[in-house]
């Protein structure tokens, strides 16, 4: 280890190289072998499954071994001032998490806060506070794990607790009162952090950091090398809190805010500190940057990165620029669906209006017969927020612009990769039906309106899924050629594709193919000690199931897997699952609520069925209740949805009204259920709390799906601060097919299957496909330039150009 108690010099050209070789080995995109072997063993014990038949218990401190020189190698490379160190910090909490099981661990070292210290400083704190999710395991420490969960109102609480305790004896022995004295000091600057995220600025924060450094060094003399390793990353992680806390960023934007402007923000850091989201991430922080430059912007990086923060945070501070204005300013957020719009909609609604008096008005148009020139926002001198889908905002615009465009100072535009166009959908964009040429039009309509304000407007563009295309939205909404999206491929959980292979006899395997799109490969040991899980969970029960089909047959597998994800494990911890399909949900929720019912009958004991709900606490059982009545009122009890929703299963597709959707949302968000059968309006876009995705079918409407909504239906798993991370799995059957259909459609299965992951492998968090960006607009202007030449005989762009400008459409 680096010796701190000596004056550093810098290291060796040669030291460094060394140091470059142990990165290339350990901290490539790619596991290498023993480490992948490692995550496999740490896999299969932490869903209960016997480990891997070649494990041995020298492999553990090999791969402990690795991770402490790891840290050495991020040592070194801090005094370089190299700004490579993050990969080897971030590669050896991974090791460390992996090896924090106890059945790894069985000299009870601490390696889950020596990890979660480490996710800090490499950069990834959700991924620290997902880690320590499950709670204080013994030996740890109380304090610590709320000051690397970043939970400052719990630490406060159990330091104001240690100072209440009576002093020590008189009679300790010296080793005992150093340490109660190191305690002290640590309680003490602890707390003056404490003051600093709770209040703001706190002078004694820098004496606070360098005392805490001190500890570090003090242990570094100890024989508990564990311990001073903790010391020293705990004393950095608190500078990193002081860097990145909400308290030293956002004033940053506050140069331009009115007086109730900045009181809004500090109410909204105050409510971040209660809800244990103090720190901004890298990913937010490069968000602010472009917020405080000003002006228009695409900020495009993977979900789960914070994107959601941003744009709160540019809608406060357009809400309350400093500046004179006869009108109450108005905030427009497009979203492409109403599922999507009723998750922002719910979210804004808990955040604004709890940070300004009177409320920030949020209100949403996005369905049915939701609007009219009687609406309240539209005349009342409140600061807005106004929620459409692209169809919804286009009407409003053309029959009631006049009345609030004015007053719009910022459009976020969610999702924005939907303007690329699909060649697929030529005959869409000749009857004007095509979503993404609509999405257009309204753009460069809503971008002009901007243009033409005083002061000018602004658009903030948000996509996860813009790889190849990014900077192309960039130049549409800024109108400058040579923009740039911000982008990042920060990602606050894991990402992990596999395969659910559905065997005969009802068994299951799990493979794990893809781990945050590097392929996992243990080396040539065969296949026993491959990553995959045998057996994860017993044989679905007996059933009459007697359909045909290849997906109709998977089903009974699909909805008892979901069962078992969902399931408490043996800590008593559930998991949220989510079943995307892309069509025919109706089916799939009339057989789930058949299957449900067999197995619940005297067929099959009660007791075997996986318990993946229970009924709400006290709290949380009046929204549930409600939950249950508005679906009893807008479906019936006989219904799909109120019966399985009544078991504990949701059933959410497009076709809900607006309460309902609202209401599910919310069941969803407070983990009342954890298994949820959702239509891709679900899937794409929504940021809810799942930590499997499981995927039956790879086609929609007969067709196979592209990489890139492969990309965003895998994308939905892991939600930061949930845990580390979260598994994509895609059924595939290994049927014997009684048919040459569908033994077909097995093979197309895998092959659909296989192709993807071949496709997503290795490839960058931000560029999930290397395409061409495609304008639904241009390309309508050549069809019908094509069509011209057709009719004119003519090539003269001149006379089309002209024919163009004269003639007008036969409707509009």
């Amino acid at each position: 280890m680096v010796n701190e108690g000596k004056t550093m010099v810098q290291p060796s050209t040669e030291t460094l190289n060394l140091v470059k070789q142990l990165r290339d080995e350990l901290a490539d995109n790619n596991l290498p072998p023993k480490l992948a072997k490692l995550y496999s063993q740490h896999s299969r014990l932490q869903r209960g499954q016997p480990g891997l038949t070649g494990w041995r218990e020298e492999e553990a401190t090999v791969c402990l071994k690795e991770a402490m020189r790891l840290f050495e190698a991020t040592f070194i490379e801090q005094e370089a001032n190299s700004e490579n160190w993050q990969a080897e910090m971030r590669r050896a909490a991974e090791i460390l998490e992996w090896l924090s099981h106890p059945q790894l661990n069985p000299h009870q070292l601490p390696l889950r806060l020596l990890a979660a210290a480490a996710y800090h400083l490499a950069g990834y704190p959700a991924r620290s506070a997902g880690l320590l999710r499950e709670g204080v395991t013994e030996p740890e420490s109380k304090i610590l794990h709320a000051f690397l969960t970043t939970d400052f109102p719990s630490l406060l609480k159990l330091l104001t607790e240690y100072w209440a305790l009576p002093p020590e004896s008189e009679e300790s022995s010296w080793e005992e009162k150093l340490h109660q004295q190191i305690v002290k000091e640590v309680a003490s600057s602890l707390g003056v952090l404490c003051a600093a995220m709770r209040w703001g600025e706190e002078s004694r924060m820098e004496k606070a950091l360098d005392k805490l450094t001190t500890v570090g060094k003090i242990f570094l003399h100890s024989t508990d090398t564990y311990s001073w390793l903790l010391a020293k990353l705990c004393a950095a992680v608190a500078k990193i809190y002081t860097q990145n806390s909400m308290r030293t960023i956002l004033p940053t934007l506050f140069g331009k805010l009115s007086e109730e402007g900045k009181e809004g923000f500090e109410r909204y850091i105050r409510l971040s500190y209660l809800e244990k989201k103090m720190l901004v991430w890298p990913s937010q922080q490069k968000g602010i940057e472009r917020l405080v430059q000003g002006g228009s912007f695409a900020l495009c990086t993977p979900t789960g990165s914070g994107k959601t923060m941003v744009a709160e945070l540019a809608i406060l501070q357009n809400l309350f620029l400093n500046q004179p204005n006869t009108t109450a300013p108005l905030v427009l957020y497009l979203v492409p669906s109403r599922a999507l719009a009723t998750e922002v909609e719910n979210k804004l609604c808990r955040v604004l209006q709890r940070i300004h008096r009177p409320p920030i008005q949020v209100t949403g148009l996005y369905g049915g017969l939701d609007w009219g020139p009687t609406d309240v926002w539209l005349t009342e001198e409140k600061p807005t927020v106004l929620i459409c889908t692209y169809e919804k905002a286009e009407a409003l615009i053309r029959f009631l612009g006049t009345n609030f465009l004015p007053r719009i100072s910022l459009i976020v535009l969610d999702e924005a990769h939907s303007v690329q166009f699909e060649e697929d959908k030529i005959a869409e964009l000749q009857s004007f039906e095509n979503r993404s040429l609509r999405l257009e039009v309204l753009g460069m309509r809503l971008l002009t309106h901007l243009e033409q304000t005083e002061p000018k407007g602004r658009m903030i563009a948000l996509s996860a899924v813009a790889g190849g295309i990014e900077n192309t939205i960039a130049s549409w909404i800024t109108g400058d050629p040579n923009a740039l999206a911000t982008n990042t491929p920060y990602r606050s959980t894991r990402q992990l594709i596999g395969r659910l292979e559905c065997l005969p006899d009802c068994k299951f395997q799990i493979h794990y193919d893809l781990l945050d799109n590097a392929e996992l490969k243990l080396g040539s040991s065969g296949q026993q000690d491959s990553p995959f899980i045998p057996n994860p969970f017993p044989p679905y029960p007996p059933t009459k199931w007697n359909k045909t089909g290849v997906e109709t047959q998977l089903r009974p597998y699909l909805f008892w897997a979901s069962m078992q994800l969902a399931a408490p494990d043996d800590r008593g911890q559930q998991r949220a699952v989510l079943i995307s399909v892309t069509d025919k949900i109706e089916g799939y929720s009339e057989d789930f609520l058949k299957l449900l019912e067999e197995w619940n009958s005297d067929l099959f004991a009660v007791g075997n069925l996986p318990q993946f709900f229970n009924l709400p606490s006290s709290e949380k059982r009046e929204l549930w209740n409600k939950c249950l009545r508005v679906c009893e009122d807008y479906y019936g009890i006989k219904s799909c949805e109120y019966r399985l929703l009544n078991k504990g299963v949701v059933v959410y597709h497009g076709k809900m009204p607006g309460l309902m959707k609202k209401l599910l949302i919310k069941v969803i968000e407070e983990r009342i259920v954890h298994i949820v059968l959702a239509t891709s309006t679900l899937s794409e876009g929504i940021n809810l709390p799942f930590e499997t995705v499981l995927i039956p079918t790879l086609r929609r409407n007969e067709k196979p799906i592209g990489v890139r909504e492969f990309s965003n239906l895998v994308g939905r798993v892991g939600r930061p601060g949930c845990g580390t991370e979260g598994q994509g799995l895609i059924l595939l059957p290994e049927l014997k097919a009684t048919n040459t259909k569908d033994a077909q459609s097995i093979k197309r299965s895998r092959h659909s299957y296989f192709s993807l992951i071949q496709k997503m492998k290795n490839r960058p968090s931000t560029k999930e496909e290397t395409i061409t960006a495609n304008s639904p607009l241009a390309r309508l202007l050549e069809i019908i330039h094509e069509q011209w030449q057709t009719i004119s005989k003519s090539t003269d762009d001149n006379d089309f150009m002209k024919w163009l400008e004269e003639t007008a459409p036969l409707e509009v």
